[in-house]
């Protein structure tokens, strides 16, 4: 009984970060339409070279720890 509970917990914590890694996505892709609207009305080559390079260096920040976690996750 005691494995069937923690079972159960266990796949509500992992579907409580799901939806926090979906709400995370959502929150970086407005960030994402703001740099792209900054980039249309500067018309500036290197400032969309540097605010699309930090976006996407945080997305892929984001994105290995949450990989990293769910590894963690699972092996233990």
């Amino acid at each position: 009984m005691q494995t069937g509970q923690s079972q159960s917990y266990n796949n509500g914590f992992g579907f409580y970060l799901h939806v926090l890694w979906k709400k995370l996505l959502i929150v970086l892709s407005k960030y994402y339409r703001v740099a792209f609207l900054i980039e249309q009305r500067l018309h500036n080559q290197d400032i969309y070279v540097i605010i699309h390079g930090s976006i996407y260096l945080f997305y892929l920040i984001i994105f290995m720890s949450y990989i990293s976690y769910i590894r963690c996750y699972i092996v233990h």
